[in-house]
């Protein structure tokens, strides 16, 4: 699906971010070539092979925007 939406949309894949809390929407994104970044809830651990890990949107959001993202 994401393939098929960047090909339709001329979407450069490698400049995208995919931002979720679920592992499999980090996984999906991550073998279509986007960076990720993992919302997590407090009492998980790990990365979930995501790029950045956050703990709200917000801070995702703020990271991405941050000077030298």
């Amino acid at each position: 699906m994401i393939l098929t939406a960047a090909r339709k949309h001329e979407i450069d894949l490698i400049a995208s971010w995919i931002i979720s809390d679920s592992n499999i929407d980090i996984e999906t994104g991550r073998n279509a070539g986007c960076r990720a970044i993992w919302i997590v809830n407090s009492d998980e651990i790990g990365n979930g092979g995501a790029d950045l890990v956050e703990h709200s949107l917000l801070d995702a959001v703020n990271q991405l925007l941050a000077p030298g993202s």
